[in-house]
């Protein structure tokens, strides 16, 4: 069976060392999955980040891969069901559940004003969730929440993340990447009061 080899080109710049680990993407579903994958798409590239869909998981090779798959394995473990599920990681890999859905900066103009509260309302909930475990998100931008409809179903993105306390995150130096998205987040929020007045 042939492998279908694909690039997201509305998302993706291209480099050579991504096209390069097309091959290393295979490999290392064969090593952990026991089976050929059909199909193995680029889907970001950034820095030293590959993401690679293959078949129905996400790959993500990243030097802080380890890391990452880390605070997912323990938000797995505490059952914090919007974190992705963690399949499989290496040093710098690492396989998870692939989340279907949006993120929410792609689906917000196409929501309504009550989708958008009960998304909120459903963030809230979640990072309170998260605050009682210990855990900062370090990098909560409109990109790293996913939805469907009127519903949050995850949170991707946990290279940033701290399990600790927020003196050990403030100390650290982690809060700024929290503060990323946060720009966006008041205009928005700002548009949303409007609507709602």
């Amino acid at each position: 069976m042939d492998v279908k080899y694909s690039i997201d080109s509305d998302n993706v710049f291209i480099r050579s060392d991504a096209i390069l680990q097309f091959s290393r993407a295979h490999d290392l579903y064969k090593k952990y999955f026991k089976k050929e994958p059909n199909h193995i798409r680029l889907i970001h590239c950034d820095g030293p980040i590959n993401i690679y869909e293959v078949d129905d998981k996400i790959l993500k090779i990243h030097p802080k891969s380890g890391y990452e798959a880390s605070v997912i394995r323990y938000l797995n473990k505490e059952g914090f069901s919007l974190a992705p599920k963690l399949y499989f990681y290496g040093d710098d890999h690492m396989f998870i559940q692939k989340i279907e859905g949006e993120t929410m900066f792609e689906a917000y103009d196409k929501m309504s004003p009550e989708q958008i509260n009960m998304i909120f309302s459903q963030l809230n909930s979640a990072i309170g969730i998260l605050k009682q475990k210990n855990v900062t998100h370090g990098d909560l931008m409109p990109t790293n929440i996913m939805v469907c409809g009127d519903k949050l179903v995850g949170i991707i993105d946990w290279e940033r993340s701290i399990v600790g306390s927020l003196d050990d995150v403030e100390r650290r130096g982690f809060m700024k990447a929290e503060h990323m998205g946060f720009a966006w987040w008041s205009e928005k929020m700002s548009q949303l009061d409007n609507l709602n007045k």
